[in-house]
């Protein structure tokens, strides 16, 4: 990947990161109005194993930590997730701006511990939305 392709890749994504966490805010928990709907449940009828995620990641921004876990049990490990991905965006771009450091090792490490990151995160996540996919999708159940 050219240097500048993988400069341009980590501020995209730190500013979408960025993104979540102040839609988070401004559109929080204590609001009935969300301008964004979940697409599976708009499309299938059916809550996702993220649903709720917003509004965890409101009462996370808001220190309300048993609140989070209350709407959505996976909203601490996945906002955790877009943080640390949030300070290896950062990292990435200090690293090209201010080292010598090679892009090929900054990119293999950030891949390595991206994956890694991601496994450890959604791995209980993945196979419940195949789960819901198949029963609706599949057999035309619903769950």
């Amino acid at each position: 990947m050219k240097p500048k392709a993988y400069l341009f890749l980590n501020y995209t994504f730190a500013g979408l990161i960025l993104s979540v966490f102040v839609y988070s805010v401004i559109f929080n928990m204590d609001n009935t109005y969300q301008p964004v709907k979940c697409i599976h449940e708009e499309l299938l009828g059916a809550k996702c194993p993220t649903c709720g995620m917003l509004s965890g990641f409101s009462a996370i921004l808001k220190g309300r930590f048993t609140d989070a876990i209350t709407i959505q049990p996976n909203s601490i490990r996945v906002f955790l997730f877009l943080f640390i991905q949030l300070l290896m965006r950062i990292t990435a771009i200090l690293l090209m701006l201010k080292t010598r450091i090679p892009v090929k090792i900054i990119l293999n490490t950030d891949i390595i511990l991206s994956l890694l990151f991601f496994i450890l995160t959604f791995k209980s996540m993945i196979p419940q939305t195949f789960y819901i996919y198949y029963k609706m999708l599949i057999t035309g159940s619903s769950v």
